[in-house]
């Protein structure tokens, strides 16, 4: 995902051809599809390091805080990632 994103900015940075070839990539009909799937990974990434910083932290070490905190990262990252999209579709 995140080779796409550069080569991405790179067509955007080489100008309107080759933006406008990357953008039909990225419109073919799995496009959306890998881009949700990389900001769905990308909201997990960012749940999970700021439950792993609570570890580095020494709390929620016991195993019941261990299962409800990544209980809490999975909702928090489908929270997110509904958040995310539902801001790029209505705006």
């Amino acid at each position: 995902g995140t080779i796409l994103l550069a080569a991405w900015m790179i067509a955007l940075a080489q100008g309107p051809q080759s933006f406008a070839l990357a953008m039909m990539i990225v419109s073919h009909p799995l496009g959306p599809l890998v881009l949700f799937g990389y900001s769905a990974a990308l909201c997990y990434h960012l749940c999970n390091g700021i439950r792993h910083l609570n570890w580095d932290r020494g709390q929620g070490l016991e195993i019941e805080s261990v299962y409800r905190s990544g209980k809490i990262t999975i909702a928090a990252a489908v929270i997110l990632t509904a958040l995310l999209w539902s801001v790029i579709y209505l705006a």
